[in-house]
């Protein structure tokens, strides 16, 4: 019957592939039911269920399919018809193997976990990962989570920052010199809209015409001390006036790390919010209300360190004592001494 020729099923493969490639780019992990296939108005199967399993069986065998499981029982997935090629040219074990590090995506998988799961031979499973990395199908990866453990993902995935630890990691390793950059980076950014510069002009300069009346070892000897008074006359920073509402905001920070020729790669929006609260949480910048919107200025630091400061004991004078540890009756130090 022509409903069983060979040209009848091509035609009914590519439609219910084309069908399930539109609603799989909407939904990735949409996963097909028979009663789907049986509903798309546009693709007859004359009510044939056995036509139906058939072009299903033969998405199947081309890769194009692949079988799952969900709560409804078992459904389909669909491949891409560039994923369904490497898929054909692999033996049933290499199949077994790239199919684990498919399914594990940006997250990568463990060597072991692919032997357990495959219950394949070692020398079947490494001669099978041998090939795959060969293709240039799988590439080893390094975890943050787990950095003793040989991990494998797709060549064509990018791992996932639960993997590689995002922007804080390099080769596994957390780059303290990157986040100390970047986090005094975003300090200068904001400091330079949170306060306004000002220096004593108690050493006002002289004028031109003053100058002109000195002899030349007298203005020469004028300038040095100008420049002196100048050096020793600090800049003072004092707050901006109340309805001050420029202070530097997440997505014009982000924008300055973005356009800061300082890192190789941009950080995002997140990443640099991640490195906002580390210093919110160091007492380094603050939190305001900028117009609508939520603004970052710095903090006055005092020139006196903590330990000068002292703390509640600093208010005795035992406190502040060198020997305070050494001190007790009978003790080389005693305190009516």
């Amino acid at each position: 019957m022509v409903k069983n020729s060979d040209g009848n099923i091509s035609l009914l493969k590519r439609q219910l592939y084309e069908a399930c490639f539109l609603i799989q780019e909407r939904d990735h992990n949409h996963v097909f039911h028979q009663y789907e296939f049986q509903e798309f108005d546009h693709i007859s199967f004359n009510n044939d269920i056995q036509i139906l399993l058939r072009v299903v069986q033969e998405l199947l065998d081309d890769k194009l399919f692949k079988m799952v499981q969900d709560s409804e029982g078992m459904g389909w997935k669909l491949r891409s018809q560039e994923e369904a090629t490497k898929y054909r040219v692999l033996t049933a074990e290499q199949e077994l193997v790239y199919a684990q590090i498919d399914e594990s995506g940006q997250d990568g998988i463990w060597s072991r976990t692919i032997k357990t799961r495959t219950n394949l031979h070692d020398s079947i499973f490494a001669s099978s990962i041998k090939f795959l990395m060969g293709k240039g199908y799988i590439c080893e990866m390094k975890s943050v989570e787990h950095p003793g453990r040989k991990m494998y993902i797709k060549a064509s995935l990018r791992p996932s920052e639960r993997a590689t630890g995002g922007a804080w990691f390099t080769d596994g390793e957390l780059d303290d010199v990157f986040i100390n950059t970047a986090l005094m980076l975003l300090q200068r950014h904001i400091h330079e809209h949170s306060w306004q510069a000002i220096r004593d002009q108690s050493a006002e300069r002289k004028p031109k015409k003053y100058l002109k009346s000195l002899k030349p070892e007298e203005a020469k000897a004028f300038r040095k001390r100008e420049l002196e008074q100048k050096a020793s006359n600090p800049i003072s920073f004092v707050p901006m006036p109340a309805n001050y509402d420029k202070y530097m905001t997440l997505e014009e920070l982000t924008l300055k790390i973005e356009e800061s020729s300082v890192f190789n790669q941009p950080l995002t929006s997140s990443e640099v919010q991640q490195l906002l609260d580390v210093l919110v949480f160091d007492n380094k910048i603050e939190k305001v209300m900028c117009g609508t919107k939520w603004g970052y200025r710095t903090l006055k630091q005092t020139m006196v360190s903590e330990d000068q400061r002292g703390g509640v004991m600093s208010d005795i004078p035992c406190g502040r004592c060198p020997v305070f540890e050494l001190c007790e009756e009978g003790g080389p130090v005693q305190p009516k001494e």
